[in-house]
């Protein structure tokens, strides 16, 4: 495998935050805010082992094989339209990066409800793994992320289980090239951050829950569908699974790999026009000048530690 399924496995924590953008935000100025104002704040905390965006659309695959019964596509207000990645080597790294971020008067805090209406967190505690990836560091033609979501009375542990022998088939299968899959923990969405932005929902809604994500990749379309023509879901699925929803993935933007900020980019022009255009007042947030140009003070982060 490669250097970055290498790296990508040293962590223990992966957090994937599920992303939709408010209501008169076009899908273009959700993609260049997230990517280009919003992700390089997020890339400059400490702790944050790697950070990669996902901008995904909802699409039925009508080469994959699914009993009817099983709900294929979520529900329009539910359907994702971007994954974020954080992993980190340890839950302190994690909780650290979230305390100067997302957490109350952090960096992106208020400037999240810029580009996200609902912003859904899933953590992964030593469940997150990449089985196959030979890629050689291109981006795949072809790339699926399958959100799965267990029956109500399925115990989790079961329907990981499932998750892992799935993932397990696709990274046996010839024509994939990169197998990676997430098995969630429970996570309490409400009790996450009490000073939420107005305008932003963190509560999760039972059709829109997740308990696992396979990301599956492959040279072309063809390919990925020979793929998943190897990997049905049938009827004795049915005792585990409640749906199966599929997402192209558009775009990815690797932000930081192994510690490094890699893509997080600079601020330019054309990211100051945006910034305007959209009102994003939360740029003027205290020390954000400073933090784009030489990064988190070093007391800042050791207050933390004491």
């Amino acid at each position: 495998m490669t250097d970055r399924a290498t790296m990508e496995n040293e962590a223990t924590v992966a957090s994937l935050i599920t992303l939709k953008r408010p209501k008169g935000l076009t899908r273009e100025q959700f993609d260049s805010y997230w990517a280009n104002v919003h992700a390089p704040i997020m890339a400059r905390m400490p702790g944050i082992w790697a950070y990669t965006l996902h901008h995904v659309e909802a699409v039925q695959l009508p080469y994959w094989r699914l009993p009817l019964s099983i709900q294929r596509l979520a529900p329009e207000d539910y359907a994702l339209e971007g994954v974020a990645e954080l992993l980190y080597l340890d839950q302190d790294e994690a909780m650290e990066a979230y305390r100067l971020s997302d957490g109350p008067g952090g960096y992106t805090h208020t400037d999240a409800q810029n580009a996200f209406w609902v912003g859904l967190f899933y953590q992964s505690n030593k469940g997150s793994r990449t089985l196959k990836d030979n890629t050689d560091g291109r981006e795949p033609a072809e790339t699926v992320l399958l959100a799965f979501q267990y029956k109500d009375s399925v115990e989790r542990s079961q329907g990981h289980e499932w998750v892992r022998r799935f993932a397990d088939r696709a990274a046996a299968a010839e024509e994939s090239v990169r197998v990676r899959r997430h098995t969630f923990e429970p996570y309490d969405n409400d009790a996450l951050d009490p000073g939420l932005p107005v305008g932003m929902r963190h509560t999760v809604f039972p059709d829109e829950a997740l308990d696992a994500v396979v990301e599956i990749a492959a040279s072309d379309r063809s390919a990925l569908s020979r793929v998943l023509d190897l990997l049905p879901v049938n009827e004795e699925d049915l005792q585990v699974l409640a749906s199966a929803h599929a997402y192209r993935r558009r775009e990815r933007n690797d932000m930081v790999q192994g510690g490094q900020i890699t893509r997080a980019g600079v601020r330019t022009p054309a990211v100051a026009r945006l910034i305007d255009t959209l009102g994003a007042v939360s740029q003027d947030h205290p020390g954000l000048h400073d933090l784009m140009l030489t990064g988190i003070p070093a007391d800042t982060t050791a207050a933390s530690k004491r």
